[in-house]
């Protein structure tokens, strides 16, 4: 896992949407946290075999991949802008090690995680956020594990979604 390139393809590509859309110096965390709980709703609704007790659809993978990986671009974004030590986000990976217990309750954590990350930003916390910032990240990437995700197919995933967000910044999406 090269979470030092993901970081900086991130930063460029927000570098780049924050010039492009003169949004200088505008704090862009609320529409960021957001944009991420979007991406998790879009993530479950993919995974409907995980919590439509009321529906026969089934999983897609592929499609639900499309949308944990949608989601690690915001996550990354939200990681630069309070500016998480990468090292420290490195060494925290290495160590987890806990196991939800069921498919709905990997979900819920993460938001719950979205959720306690945005309230410790939004009172100033620094120290607390960073440190939910990591638990964010460490229950995102069990997520992906749990829905049998590969850390090289998110890569990868994340490195081809990231080249057609270029692209469609560059024809005005």
């Amino acid at each position: 896992m090269n979470l030092g390139k993901l970081f900086e393809m991130q930063e460029t590509f927000d570098a780049r949407v924050i010039a492009r859309k003169r949004l200088e110096g505008r704090n862009l965390l609320p529409e960021k946290f957001l944009a991420l709980r979007t991406e998790l709703g879009e993530f479950a609704n993919e995974m409907p075999q995980t919590f439509k007790f009321w529906s026969n659809k089934k999983n897609d993978n592929e499609k639900a991949l499309v949308e944990y990986v949608d989601c690690l671009h915001f996550i990354l974004s939200i990681g630069l802008e309070l500016q998480v030590s990468i090292k420290d986000l490195e060494v925290a990976t290495k160590e987890f090690g806990c196991v939800a217990r069921t498919d709905v309750q990997t979900i819920n954590n993460v938001f719950t995680h979205v959720n306690d990350l945005e309230l410790n930003v939004i009172h100033n916390r620094y120290t607390a956020a960073c440190e939910e910032y990591t638990d964010l990240f460490l229950r995102f990437l069990l997520l992906g594990t749990h829905f049998d995700f590969s850390w090289e197919q998110v890569e990868e995933s994340y490195y081809e979604k990231n080249a057609i967000n270029h692209v469609r910044q560059a024809e005005g999406y």
